[in-house]
């Protein structure tokens, strides 16, 4: 188990505000708008995705899974037939999951898709980010243009390189290869500043 260094930002009040903003353009916009950033769906698709995994870490979390056959026990979500129904199951697994966090000790460890159980601030920094890209990719499709925390966003680019880039995932899929380039475009520094080429060791 990798112990996550402490979190600059506080990860519930993320998920709570950027998911209900994202249940609130749902709610709004045609649910038949492509998402440009999810090539093949609405944005009908994009809500009952993110009702699924916030539904899923709701359960992990609150019936302390800690094994793969646990997570046999979170109850699967149908969708619905009708957009209004999506905005529904959405709002109640959104509600579930930030109830679930803050009951929740953020050191207890759960099952995570790491290969190892995980505290379950793991879960919080991941529905973090999981929540704030959907709702950009909501916003690209509305036509808005979404500016997150630079310390939400700064950790993002960590969170992925750790578990997504540098890990060969327990499910099956392969880690990053190849280089990858980072460039920082923050307009406050100097040119040439925050540039980084990384590597698989």
């Amino acid at each position: 188990m990798t112990t996550p260094a402490p979190l600059p930002y506080d990860a519930i009040e993320h998920i709570r505000l950027d998911g209900t903003e994202l249940i609130r353009l749902l709610s709004d916009a045609d649910p038949t708008l492509s998402v440009p950033a999810c090539p093949g769906w609405d944005l009908s698709d994009l809500g009952f995705h993110v009702a699924r995994a916030w539904n899923f870490w709701a359960g992990v979390v609150s019936m302390g899974l800690t094994d793969r056959t646990g997570i046999r026990n979170v109850v699967e979500l149908e969708r619905p037939s009708e957009h209004g129904g999506i905005i529904d199951v959405l709002f109640d697994a959104h509600v579930r999951l930030c109830d679930a966090l803050h009951a929740a000790d953020s050191s207890a460890e759960v099952w995570t898709w790491t290969g190892s159980t995980q505290p379950i601030g793991w879960v919080e920094r991941r529905m973090t980010h999981e929540t704030m890209v959907h709702l950009w990719d909501a916003g690209q499709a509305i036509g808005l243009d979404f500016e997150f925390a630079p310390e939400v966003s700064a950790d993002g680019i960590d969170e992925w390189l750790t578990w997504f880039a540098a890990e060969e995932r327990a499910e099956g899929e392969m880690k990053v290869g190849g280089t990858v380039h980072l460039h920082c475009t923050d307009p406050e520094l100097p040119d040439g500043t925050g540039e980084w080429f990384i590597s698989a060791m």
